[in-house]
C-alpha cells in the first residue's frame, strides 16, 4: 500500500490533488493549496467599528524574518471586504526590514462601518526563492479590538487560510467547501459570561449556509440562527445570558471543514477576545 501511494503522490499531492479531494470528501482538507507558485496567503480576519469598537492590525515584514540575512523591505497590501464580502479597497503600506507597525482599521474603509473582513499578503523580491522549496507565505497575524475609551487592545491570533494573492494582486479563495454539512463545537463554555458575539467569515469560496443552535447545559435547544453567507462575508451573533437557562454550548453547522468562530464575552467590567 505504501508503495502505491507513492506512486500515486505526484498526482494527489498537488494544488489540482487538492480540490479533487475537497470535490470528492475523500480526506477532505480546510483549505487548498494556491495555484500561482509565487501566491502568498492569508486568514480572512475580522475588523469591528461602529460607536462601540475599534480595531486595528499589527503589521510586520515577514519576509526580513525568513531572510535575516538579505534583509528585503516588504510591499503589504491591505484588501478590506464589507460584512457582505464586497471589496471596499485596498491599501499598500511599505515596510523597512524587520518593522513592525500598528495599523488601524477605521481610516482604510471609506465610510464603512459595522463589521467586516480584511486580508494581508506581502510583496519582496527574497521571497522569489519559495517557490522551488513548495512554499507559500502565510500571515497568520495579530487583530486588536478595544472599546471606545478604553486605553488597551485585546489581541487575537488569525482563524484560518482564506485568500491567496498573486504578486500582480489577483485574489484567489483557498478555502475547501465540505461536501456535506459539518458541525463545529467550541470546546469552552459561554454562561460565565453576562452576553457574547460569535463573529463567524465564510472561510470557502462560494456562498454558504450556516445554521448556528445554541444550548443550556442540560442539552436543550434555547435558540437558532440561520444565515446566508455570500463569499468572503461577515455576521455577528450576539446573545446576551439570563433567565434559568443560559447558552451553556453552540453548535455550527454548514459545508465548511472548520466553522471556528472569533468569540467576544462580554463581563462587568471586561470584555475578551478569542478563537473558539
Amino acid at each position: 500500500m505504501s508503495a502505491l501511494r507513492a506512486a500515486l503522490r505526484p498526482l494527489y499531492d498537488t494544488p489540482v490533488g487538492d480540490r479533487v479531494r475537497a470535490w470528492t470528501g475523500i480526506r477532505s482538507l480546510i483549505n487548498v493549496r494556491p495555484f500561482a507558485p509565487a501566491a502568498t496567503v492569508s486568514d480572512l480576519f475580522s475588523w469591528r467599528v461602529d460607536s462601540v469598537w475599534e480595531t486595528c492590525f499589527e503589521v510586520v515584514n515577514l519576509p526580513s524574518l525568513l531572510y535575516p540575512g538579505d534583509a528585503p523591505a516588504d510591499r503589504v497590501t491591505l484588501v478590506l471586504f464589507a460584512d457582505n464580502g464586497r471589496e471596499i479597497g485596498r491599501h499598500e503600506i511599505n515596510l523597512a526590514p524587520f518593522e513592525r507597525r500598528r495599523v488601524e482599521i477605521e481610516p482604510l474603509l471609506d465610510g464603512a462601518t459595522g463589521a467586516g473582513s480584511f486580508a494581508c499578503f506581502h510583496t519582496a523580491s527574497a521571497l522569489e526563492a519559495l517557490p522551488r522549496f513548495g512554499c507559500h507565505l502565510s500571515e497568520r497575524g495579530y487583530t486588536g479590538f478595544r472599546r471606545r475609551g478604553d486605553r488597551l487592545w485585546s489581541f487575537v491570533h488569525g482563524n484560518q487560510h482564506v485568500l491567496s494573492a498573486t504578486p500582480d494582486g489577483a485574489l484567489s479563495p483557498i478555502g475547501a467547501k465540505a461536501r456535506r454539512d459539518r458541525t463545529y463545537s467550541p470546546q469552552l463554555r459561554f454562561d460565565d459570561a453576562e452576553a457574547f458575539d460569535l463573529s463567524f467569515a465564510n472561510p470557502v469560496g462560494r456562498p454558504v449556509r450556516l445554521q448556528v443552535r445554541f444550548l443550556a447545559a442540560s442539552g436543550r435547544e434555547t435558540a437558532q440562527s440561520t444565515v446566508e453567507l455570500p463569499e468572503r462575508a461577515t455576521v455577528i451573533l450576539t446573545r446576551r445570558n439570563g433567565g434559568e437557562e443560559p447558552t451553556a454550548t453552540i453548535e455550527a453547522r454548514g459545508r465548511s471543514n472548520l466553522w471556528r468562530p472569533l468569540v467576544f464575552k462580554h463581563y462587568k467590567s471586561h470584555f475578551d477576545v478569542f478563537h473558539g
